[in-house]
């Protein structure tokens, strides 16, 4: 009938080496396997094209449709200044680097 809603968060990273349609695809397979509270890991990356960030704004759309939640998380400061710009920072929480983890561990 209707699919499962995962408790908890997962934790992926932003799959910015591939295309619009292959990262689309890997973020809807997600929601459909229930999960509808992601934290979006974007460590390391400095910039992102107009497709990369809708992708993210489709995912938010999605998940808020299933009363779920997306966070973006290890936010460069560059990569902040252009979500405040575009003011996703008023509709998707969004942790910067320094406020989550000064250094992430690998």
């Amino acid at each position: 009938m209707g699919m499962g809603i995962k408790i908890g968060e997962k934790v992926v990273p932003f799959p910015i080496d591939r295309e619009y349609e292959e990262a689309s695809k890997m973020f809807a397979d997600i929601v459909v396997d229930g999960y509808i509270h992601l934290n979006i890991d974007l460590f390391d990356i400095d910039h992102m094209s107009s497709r990369q960030i809708s992708v993210l704004v489709m995912l938010h759309k999605e998940v808020i449709k299933l009363s779920g939640s997306i966070r973006l998380i290890n936010v460069t400061d560059k990569l902040y200044r252009v979500f405040d710009i575009l003011n996703l920072d008023k509709v998707i929480s969004i942790e910067k680097l320094s406020d989550s983890n000064p250094k992430k561990q690998i």
